[in-house]
């Protein structure tokens, strides 16, 4: 089989449903399954996709996560390659088979591959990431803090028009990125001691790192994402990112430099604590969250 696509699916049912109607819809000469992994959803999800025979339903007893519900469907995964897809995503080409006939023909240099996500309206979104550095994750918070409104990149919108056929970059945002099976072997999948947020950075890195090769971004292949609609904005999706922010950089820098991060970063969220937009118990949680 040339592809396993894993779809980590948590309350999720129509956008999932949605995603695996334009995977049938648009692929071609390519051989596939769609690995379905289940978090545990209550939105009758097992009663909408365990009898679907166009995936393989895998089902968790509990939320694992994102990166390791991507671990636990490559383990029922069959195929040569495997394709790593957001519930929340739409193809509207053959996007499959055109990253597919890209990475076996540049495997000597190319670890991994994505492409340029766009929203409903065809504009381009957010694809690609920089590696996480204390350095920059301090200056952006001191930003927010102050109040000045820019970060150390400040998003602009791109015409489809002007993208590049193929562009290098360090990160490929985690909604789609095809792997080999070879490498996944060779070098480990996601670090189970992410839960979720920055799982795909740590994992790029460590493939960048270990096969000094890199990653692409395609403007041929086609998928809308739909930002944010596997999950809603709150105090507690916060904590999720800043828990996964200080997992990677704990991996990827010295303990003491660490702790020094830690340190400045508690006196710059430290307001957010005292912030009467958040209920009392929402800044408590936080507050625990800093200090643990």
């Amino acid at each position: 089989m040339d592809v396993s696509i894993i779809i980590v699916n948590y309350n999720t049912k129509d956008l999932t449903l949605n995603c695996i109607d334009s995977i049938y819809k648009y692929t071609s000469d390519v051989s596939f399954e769609i690995i379905l992994v289940d978090n545990n959803s209550t939105d009758g999800s097992k009663e909408l996709f365990s009898n679907d025979r166009r995936v393989v339903w895998v089902e968790s007893n509990e939320n694992l996560g994102f990166g390791k519900a991507n671990n636990l469907g490559f383990k029922y995964a069959k195929g040569d390659y495997i394709f790593l897809l957001n519930s929340d995503t739409i193809l509207l080409n053959n996007a499959i088979y055109i990253l597919l006939d890209y990475l076996k023909n540049k495997a000597s240099t190319v670890v991994g591959v994505g492409c340029f996500l766009e929203d409903k309206e065809g504009n381009i979104i957010q694809s690609e990431g920089e590696y996480l550095s204390i350095s920059k994750t301090l200056y952006n918070k001191f930003c927010s803090l102050m109040s000045l409104g820019y970060s150390l990149k400040n998003q602009e919108k791109i015409n489809r028009m002007d993208l590049p056929s193929e562009k290098q970059v360090e990160v490929i945002v985690g909604a789609d990125l095809l792997l080999s099976r070879i490498v996944i072997e060779k070098y480990g999948f996601f670090n189970p001691r992410f839960f979720m947020y920055h799982e795909e950075n740590d994992l790029q890195r460590r493939y960048a790192t270990l096969s000094n090769k890199k990653f692409i971004l395609l403007s041929t292949p086609r998928i809308i994402h739909l930002e944010g609609g596997s999950s809603s904005p709150s105090m507690k999706k916060r904590i999720m990112g800043e828990r996964g922010m200080f997992t990677y950089l704990s991996l990827w820098n010295n303990k003491f430099k660490y702790l020094f991060f830690r340190i400045l970063f508690f006196i710059l969220r430290l307001p957010l604590v005292f912030n009467k937009k958040y209920s009392f118990d929402e800044r408590k949680e936080y507050f625990i969250h800093l200090l643990s």
